[in-house]
């Protein structure tokens, strides 16, 4: 997510089981939409898009996510 631009809490460093982000170019709601419509599971907390990744989910739903920001990005 960083390698994309995104704001993410926790920062470098710090662990939690459930992540924030936000990108300075892209409308947290539009995002929203983008992830519900790929079937990503999240919700969106003070303009930040929230994701709880855990033992549940493998690499095929993190590539989702990013695929889904990548084209977000692309316009």
């Amino acid at each position: 997510l960083r390698g994309l631009g995104c704001d993410v809490s926790p920062g470098p460093g710090e662990r939690a089981g459930i992540l924030t982000f936000a990108h300075p170019r892209l409308d947290t709601g539009d995002l929203a939409t983008r992830f519900e419509e790929a079937g990503v599971s999240l919700s969106t907390r003070r303009g930040r898009v929230r994701v709880a990744p855990h033992v549940y989910n493998d690499k095929t739903d993190t590539d989702r996510l990013l695929s889904v920001l990548e084209s977000a990005l692309a316009g």
